[in-house]
Protein backbone atom coordinates (compact mmCIF):
# COMPACT_ATOMS: atom_id res chain seq x y z
CA UNK A 1 0.00 0.00 0.00
CA UNK A 2 1.35 3.40 -0.86
CA UNK A 3 1.39 5.99 -3.58
CA UNK A 4 4.02 6.15 -6.29
CA UNK A 5 6.75 8.60 -5.32
CA UNK A 6 9.25 7.56 -8.00
CA UNK A 7 8.13 6.59 -11.53
CA UNK A 8 11.18 4.37 -12.16
CA UNK A 9 10.64 2.49 -8.89
CA UNK A 10 6.90 2.21 -9.61
CA UNK A 11 7.70 0.64 -12.99
CA UNK A 12 10.02 -1.86 -11.31
CA UNK A 13 7.33 -2.69 -8.72
CA UNK A 14 4.84 -3.45 -11.49
CA UNK A 15 7.41 -5.61 -13.30
CA UNK A 16 8.20 -7.62 -10.15
CA UNK A 17 4.52 -7.97 -9.26
CA UNK A 18 3.72 -9.34 -12.72
CA UNK A 19 6.16 -12.20 -12.09
CA UNK A 20 5.29 -12.97 -8.46
CA UNK A 21 1.73 -13.90 -7.50
CA UNK A 22 2.53 -13.20 -3.82
CA UNK A 23 3.08 -9.50 -4.46
CA UNK A 24 0.09 -7.19 -4.87
CA UNK A 25 0.92 -3.47 -5.05
CA UNK A 26 -2.31 -1.63 -4.25
CA UNK A 27 -1.24 1.99 -4.60
CA UNK A 28 -2.55 4.70 -2.31
CA UNK A 29 -5.61 3.74 -0.26
CA UNK A 30 -7.79 5.59 2.25
CA UNK A 31 -6.63 5.31 5.87
CA UNK A 32 -9.51 3.07 6.95
CA UNK A 33 -8.88 0.57 4.15
CA UNK A 34 -5.16 0.58 4.89
CA UNK A 35 -5.82 -0.07 8.59
CA UNK A 36 -8.01 -3.07 7.76
CA UNK A 37 -5.26 -4.53 5.55
CA UNK A 38 -2.67 -4.00 8.29
CA UNK A 39 -4.83 -5.90 10.77
CA UNK A 40 -4.77 -8.95 8.46
CA UNK A 41 -1.00 -8.93 7.91
CA UNK A 42 1.72 -10.96 9.58
CA UNK A 43 4.45 -8.36 9.04
CA UNK A 44 4.61 -4.70 8.03
CA UNK A 45 7.49 -3.24 6.03
CA UNK A 46 8.33 0.41 6.71
CA UNK A 47 11.22 1.43 4.42
CA UNK A 48 11.15 5.15 5.29
CA UNK A 49 14.04 7.38 4.35
CA UNK A 50 13.10 9.84 7.07
CA UNK A 51 10.48 10.19 9.75
CA UNK A 52 6.96 10.17 8.48
CA UNK A 53 5.87 6.60 9.00
CA UNK A 54 4.86 7.05 12.63
CA UNK A 55 1.16 6.54 12.01
CA UNK A 56 1.55 3.30 10.09
CA UNK A 57 4.06 1.96 12.62
CA UNK A 58 1.67 2.70 15.48
CA UNK A 59 -1.26 1.20 13.57
CA UNK A 60 0.72 -1.99 12.96
CA UNK A 61 1.95 -2.33 16.55
CA UNK A 62 -1.48 -1.63 18.05
CA UNK A 63 -2.94 -4.23 15.65
CA UNK A 64 -0.45 -6.86 16.84
CA UNK A 65 1.55 -6.77 13.62
CA UNK A 66 5.36 -6.67 13.94
CA UNK A 67 7.39 -4.28 11.80
CA UNK A 68 10.54 -4.45 9.71
CA UNK A 69 11.71 -0.88 9.32
CA UNK A 70 14.55 1.29 8.18
CA UNK A 71 17.01 2.14 10.91
CA UNK A 72 16.12 5.82 11.30
CA UNK A 73 15.80 7.82 14.49
CA UNK A 74 12.02 8.23 14.31
CA UNK A 75 11.45 4.48 14.09
CA UNK A 76 14.02 3.81 16.79
CA UNK A 77 12.34 6.37 19.02
CA UNK A 78 9.12 4.40 18.87
CA UNK A 79 10.35 0.80 19.09
CA UNK A 80 13.81 1.27 20.62
CA UNK A 81 17.31 1.10 19.20
CA UNK A 82 17.53 -2.55 20.28
CA UNK A 83 14.49 -3.62 18.25
CA UNK A 84 15.57 -6.60 16.12
CA UNK A 85 13.69 -5.54 12.96
CA UNK A 86 15.82 -2.61 11.77
CA UNK A 87 17.73 -2.57 8.49
CA UNK A 88 20.03 0.16 7.12
CA UNK A 89 18.32 2.68 4.83
CA UNK A 90 18.61 1.51 1.24
CA UNK A 91 20.09 -1.89 2.09
CA UNK A 92 17.85 -4.21 0.04
CA UNK A 93 20.03 -7.23 0.82
CA UNK A 94 19.71 -6.78 4.57
CA UNK A 95 15.97 -6.21 4.23
CA UNK A 96 15.60 -9.37 2.14
CA UNK A 97 17.52 -11.31 4.80
CA UNK A 98 15.22 -9.98 7.55
CA UNK A 99 12.09 -10.87 5.57
CA UNK A 100 13.44 -14.36 4.96
CA UNK A 101 14.36 -14.73 8.62
CA UNK A 102 10.90 -13.59 9.76
CA UNK A 103 9.31 -16.18 7.47
CA UNK A 104 11.63 -19.07 8.30
CA UNK A 105 12.71 -18.47 11.92
CA UNK A 106 9.77 -18.67 14.34
CA UNK A 107 11.92 -17.57 17.30
CA UNK A 108 12.96 -14.40 15.44
CA UNK A 109 9.37 -13.67 14.41
CA UNK A 110 8.26 -14.21 18.03
CA UNK A 111 10.94 -11.75 19.20
CA UNK A 112 9.59 -9.10 16.81
CA UNK A 113 6.07 -9.72 18.13
CA UNK A 114 7.24 -9.61 21.75
CA UNK A 115 9.15 -6.34 21.29
CA UNK A 116 6.10 -4.73 19.67
CA UNK A 117 3.75 -6.03 22.37
CA UNK A 118 6.07 -4.59 25.03
CA UNK A 119 5.76 -1.11 23.45
CA UNK A 120 2.04 -1.09 22.56
CA UNK A 121 0.99 0.68 25.78
CA UNK A 122 3.15 3.67 24.82
CA UNK A 123 0.83 4.33 21.89
CA UNK A 124 -2.45 4.53 23.80
CA UNK A 125 -4.23 7.89 23.73
CA UNK A 126 -4.14 8.01 27.55
CA UNK A 127 -0.36 7.44 27.63
CA UNK A 128 0.17 10.06 24.94
CA UNK A 129 -1.95 12.58 26.85
CA UNK A 130 -0.04 11.86 30.08
CA UNK A 131 3.29 12.37 28.31
CA UNK A 132 2.20 15.70 26.81
CA UNK A 133 0.84 16.87 30.18
CA UNK A 134 4.09 15.87 31.87
CA UNK A 135 6.07 17.83 29.31
CA UNK A 136 3.87 20.89 29.83
CA UNK A 137 4.34 20.63 33.61
CA UNK A 138 8.12 20.38 33.23
CA UNK A 139 8.16 23.53 31.12
CA UNK A 140 5.89 25.38 33.54
CA UNK A 141 3.15 25.84 30.96
CA UNK A 142 0.69 23.69 32.94
CA UNK A 143 0.05 24.19 36.60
Amino acid sequence: VGGELDSQLASEVRRVAAGDARYHPLGALPQAATRQLIKRCHLLLLPSLMEGGANVLIEAVTSGVPVLGSDISGNQGMLGADYPGWFPVGDAGDLAALISRAVRDSAYYASLCRHCADRVSLFSPAQECAAVCSLLEMTGLKK
